[in-house]
């Protein structure tokens, strides 16, 4: 059985970067872009008003040149800070309700990526599922359950994805990502639909995953066999 902490001691680049950290970066770049674009405004207008309190006669070929008549106006700049404003709004607010969570979900399943296969371990039920090389390892869900998955890495960047989730979140090293998904009514079994969104190295495309959705019952029985 091949086991995720045999990879812990393999050297790797950490990285620093949460949620937060490019919410902050997005928040300075469209700070420093609002600045920028009032400081150029203002500097037009004053630039296009230069010379028009001089006499005819006494201004210069390029104040002439640069009378208020064509001055840069005011209204393209306007409206392009709105249309900037209103995409960071809804950006925003967007990004906050994704990422909102229940403090209190029905399940919450720790999920461990390591080259190249999964781990999937439900804290408190007593159950761990390790993929192996021969073996695709499957996820099994109850239905119309909120579920949290705490995702980490042991080794390489990699990337959780179930594209029928519509939720795809990096795993960093060192770090846990979390998010919640409000799993539906419909069960099932969708073979080979997880996988790994981020190369991670020469096995990369072995990282798959199966996804099982059971009634509360049947999650409850499968508990009770998959426990050693």
């Amino acid at each position: 059985m091949r086991s995720p902490v045999r990879h812990a001691g393999i050297l790797y680049l950490k990285s620093r970067c949460t949620a937060e950290d490019l919410r902050a970066s997005c928040r300075r770049f469209v700070q420093t872009f609002l600045a920028r674009a009032h400081g150029r405004l203002n500097s037009g207008v004053r630039w296009g008003k230069r010379g028009a309190d001089k006499p005819v006669e006494e201004r210069q070929p390029h104040e002439e040149a640069l009378l208020p008549h064509r001055a840069f106006p005011r209204w393209p700049a306007a409206v392009a800070l709105l249309i900037v404003g209103a995409l960071f709004g809804i950006t925003f607010f967007s990004v906050r309700s994704i990422d909102a969570e229940e403090p209190d979900p029905d399940l919450t399943v720790a999920v461990t990526g390591f080259q190249w296969q999964w781990q999937f371990d439900y804290p408190g039920r007593g159950v761990r599922v390790i993929g192996t090389d021969g073996v695709e390892p499957e996820l099994v869900l109850p239905s119309g359950t909120k579920v949290q998955f705490d995702l980490t890495s042991v080794d390489v960047i990699h990337s959780f994805w179930i594209p029928g989730f519509r939720f795809k979140r990096d795993m960093f090293p060192g770090q846990v990502q979390t998010f919640q998904v409000d799993i539906g009514d419909r069960t099932g079994s969708w073979p080979d639909s997880g996988v790994c969104a981020e190369f991670c190295g020469l096995d990369h495309h072995k990282m798959r995953f199966s996804v099982r959705i059971v009634t509360p019952d049947e999650f409850e029985s499968w508990l009770q066999e998959a426990r050693p």
